[in-house]
């Protein structure tokens, strides 16, 4: 498969964190027990698919944070889409981007535009350096689908 076209972006090793403007909930259906202010800092209209991240290396030291309110002052959320199954994938990141909803909560996942192999396997290598734990491709017309 030739990737030229793709969106790129870093895979973040976290917890996939769903946000439905009032709950975050994990891949599982499973509550995330966000401290309020954490949840306050996330938009009450607009639902959020991501990763609870807090930096590289960090993925068992995050999985033992999360359960106490005075560690989440170091977890973002870190926005890779919308949950809307209605329009293309890049009019869902433009339409987060459009929100304006980054804070020292929310992050929005950078992507750039795959130009071929070469790229992409710089990318990786630039993901790699970081500690990152790999990347994500997805093609600009696809419709959002619930799960892996």
């Amino acid at each position: 498969m030739d990737p030229a076209g793709y969106w790129i972006s870093e895979k973040f090793d976290g917890i996939r964190g769903f946000w439905d403007g009032n709950r975050l909930f994990s891949r599982h259906g499973n509550v995330l027990n966000a401290p309020e202010w954490w949840k306050e800092r996330l938009p009450k209209d607009l639902r959020l698919d991501g990763e609870v991240w807090t930096d590289y290396g960090e993925f068992s030291k995050l999985n033992g944070m999360v359960k106490f309110d005075k560690e989440w002052k170091n977890v973002k959320l870190m926005v890779f889409d919308s949950p809307n199954h209605h329009i293309s994938f890049e009019d869902r990141i433009e339409k987060l981007k459009n929100a304006n909803i980054e804070n020292d909560v929310v992050r929005l996942v950078p992507f750039v535009k795959c130009t071929g192999f070469e790229h992409l396997q710089q990318e990786l290598e630039r993901v790699n350096q970081l500690g990152g734990e790999g990347l994500m491709i997805r093609k600009d017309d696809s419709l959002y689908i619930e799960g892996r």
